[in-house]
């Protein structure tokens, strides 16, 4: 039944184009939804470095049966953590320095969400499978147009190379949304879910 259910989540997107216990939904949790919908409309994940930090949750990517519980330990995930932290304690201030920082963090986000799509992708039947392989490709085009248009937005219009920082940065964070639901899939299917990076 939960590979009907994960074949028919996968389709739809395509058509649009730390062993935690598992959280179950509750009407709370649904009350939880509406009112931080309905209050913060526009509200999205931003990642800052000051001590205003604030964290905001992108609603809008999940399904509206996705437990909280879950999304919390999704926007919580090491791979942020340590990407804070080292942002917070190390000495990074010349451009290269700034490039070599979020490359490293790009990479990492990158080889996540790879390990969690052949992971799904063995789970699946060849029907379903063939499904998430076209939705992933159909992605992968997304990514390099978004990251190509980025570059030659930020760097070729005489921004400068420093602005080269914040292409990977703007890339890191296209990675980190497809991570977010690759990993919701596996939820749903399998009813478990833990990043490989710790």
């Amino acid at each position: 039944m939960r590979k009907y259910i994960i074949l028919l989540i996968i389709a739809v997107c395509f058509s649009g184009c730390s062993n935690n216990s598992i959280p179950q939904q509750t009407n709370s949790d649904e009350e939880k939804h509406s009112q931080i919908i309905n209050n913060n409309e526009e509200e999205i994940f931003q990642f800052q470095s000051n001590n205003d930090e604030k964290m905001f949750y992108d609603f809008d990517m999940f399904l509206n049966i996705t437990p909280l519980d879950f999304i919390e330990y999704l926007y919580s995930n090491p791979i942020d953590r340590d990407m804070k932290f080292e942002e917070e304690t190390s000495n990074i201030f010349s451009t290269k320095d700034i490039n070599e920082f979020v490359t490293k963090y790009y990479n990492i986000w990158y080889d996540e969400m790879t390990a969690i799509y052949e992971n799904l992708k063995s789970q699946l039947n060849d029907e379903a499978r063939k499904i998430l392989e076209e939705s992933q490709t159909a992605w992968e085009e997304v990514e390099r147009s978004a990251k190509l248009w980025h570059h030659i937005f930020h760097v070729s219009k005489g921004r400068g190379t420093g602005d080269s920082a914040l292409v990977i940065t703007q890339s890191i964070d296209i990675i980190r949304k497809r991570t977010f639901l690759l990993a919701e899939y596996t939820y749903w299917l399998t009813g478990e879910f833990n990043f490989t990076y710790k």
